[in-house]
């Protein structure tokens, strides 16, 4: 079947990069190396303004046309996932868009604790970021001010999961929410985790992956080693997958990826107090109310206990 059956929706922020890397040495979980299309947003993105910083880069990277998204997982592999993190914040439209082409898939939702999911995406951002504080970003996000923008720059409205996951249960029969923070204390257990929802082995081990900076630019160096037509990446995308798995190659891109980073010193920004209880405040109803959906007694986010 020439489509994917696992969603990863999102949160943003929220490890996805590396738990798709990890589930990618499983061999029966097929994870492209476009991990995420965008098939199911494509419509948002072509609405974006035209000053949205990332409208290029997402009109260029993502699969707008069905019969190429099907093409990419046209593969053997028992689960294949679509890890698309922007689905979660447009879910009025991803959900029925899913529903309509890919049935009932495994949904798998993996969540932040809000507070320190928005911070992350603001320091993500912060160098095409126009507002000098998060709180002030906020504000301008809930005046109006980044309607028309992506939703990365929605720094507080896509950490509302209460209304989200909702949607997402109300719809689908096979939905599995996990927590980041249980990732962090044990990346095996949690990966696992994911293996016994789909009710395959779970893994005995992680091949070992470099930390990832997302946020860092490639040196020219990297770019002319990764680039898409360039030697080294044709052979990486077209070639070497011939003979040899795709988790060990997808395992050695993001080393290469790491390696040829530019190495810049960035100023510490530091999530302040105020900005902290300022965060508390605006999601702490949906929280509770995220709890309850959960049916989950101690709240995972120390500071809405």
């Amino acid at each position: 079947m020439m489509l994917p059956n696992v969603i990863i929706p999102g949160a943003p922020k929220a490890g996805t990069t590396s738990i798709a890397a990890i589930l990618n040495q499983h061999p029966d979980i097929y994870v492209p190396p476009i991990k995420e299309p965008r098939f199911f947003i494509k419509d948002q993105i072509i609405e974006l303004a035209d000053n949205d910083p990332l409208k290029r880069y997402l009109l260029k990277s993502s699969i707008t046309d069905w019969e190429k998204y099907k093409e990419i997982y046209d593969k053997k592999q028992k689960f294949k996932f679509d890890a698309s993190i922007q689905y979660l914040f447009y879910y009025k439209t991803t959900v029925f868009k899913i529903k309509e082409y890919l049935g009932d898939p495994h949904i798998i939702l993996i969540l932040r604790n809000p507070i320190y999911r928005a911070f992350s995406n603001y320091v993500f951002n912060i160098k095409s970021e126009k507002c000098s504080t998060l709180t002030d970003a906020i504000k301008d996000e809930l005046n109006g001010g980044r309607d028309n923008l992506n939703s990365f720059y929605h720094y507080y409205k896509q950490g509302l999961y209460y209304e989200q996951v909702k949607l997402f249960k109300d719809n689908f029969s096979k939905v599995t929410v996990l927590f980041y923070e249980d990732f962090q204390k044990n990346n095996l257990a949690f990966v696992n985790s994911i293996c016994t929802a789909l009710e395959i082995p779970v893994m005995e081990k992680i091949n070992e992956l470099p930390k990832l900076n997302t946020s860092a630019k490639l040196s020219w160096r990297g770019q002319l080693i990764l680039g898409k037509y360039s030697p080294i990446g044709i052979i990486y995308n077209h070639i070497l997958p011939i003979f040899i798995s795709r988790g060990v190659l997808f395992n050695k891109k993001l080393k290469i990826v790491a390696r040829f980073s530019k190495k810049e010193e960035q100023a510490k920004i530091v999530l302040t107090n105020n900005e902290k209880e300022f965060l508390t405040d605006l999601y702490k109803n949906d929280v509770k109310q995220l709890m309850g959906l959960l049916n989950i007694d101690h709240c995972p986010w120390i500071e809405f206990i």
